[in-house]
């Protein structure tokens, strides 16, 4: 709506200007056109200065959505999001949430091993070791993996359990490319 109301100003303004050089130094007609055109300009300024504000993207005001930002945030941070349901000894509220909570953390940390891990083949035929990755996962990465922590929760109301869940360590980014870089093809 206000851009469409600008558009109009807008053209109103031009066609006002059109006919001041249309009428050739006439100066009662000039005088008119001038105030009417100055009258367009005034009522314009307001509201462009509105959608100005209203539009503008400054990154030191605006923050993403922490459940819109999985993978590598930046060069040293991974997020992944995980769901966990609550254990079936579970009884009260209290104990549904903490069990929900507890089994999508684990369920996080198995993903970004995961992810970490890659697929990456041990042998001419293509064939994937996995638990020597499993084993190579956990010495590289596992400490980091295993000190994470959960940058937001949410439940439902069956006491369902989403979590984003956060690794940082310095150079993450590059040590994990360099582990991919690491298999016997050469293939990242």
């Amino acid at each position: 709506m206000q851009k469409l109301y600008l558009t109009g100003l807008y053209a109103a303004l031009g066609l006002i200007t059109l006919l001041v050089i249309l009428t050739k130094g006439k100066p009662v007609l000039v005088r008119r056109k001038v105030f009417l055109g100055l009258l367009i300009l005034s009522l314009t300024a307001p509201a462009a200065s509105l959608v100005s504000c209203m539009t503008g993207d400054t990154k030191a005001g605006v923050q993403k959505d922490v459940w819109q930002t999985a993978g590598w945030v930046d060069e040293d941070t991974f997020r992944i999001m995980a769901g966990g349901m609550p254990g079936q000894n579970a009884k009260t509220e209290a104990e549904k949430k903490s069990s929900a909570r507890e089994n999508a953390i684990m369920f996080a940390r198995a993903m970004i091993a995961e992810r970490f891990r890659g697929v990456r083949t041990e042998s001419c035929s293509g064939i994937v070791d996995y638990a020597d990755l499993t084993v190579t996962i956990q010495k590289q990465f596992g400490e980091i993996i295993k000190n994470g922590r959960v940058i937001a929760e949410q439940y439902d109301a069956e006491y369902n359990c989403d979590v984003i869940y956060e690794v940082k360590s310095p150079g993450l980014k590059k040590r994990v490319v360099e582990y991919y870089k690491y298999s016997d093809d050469g293939q990242f």
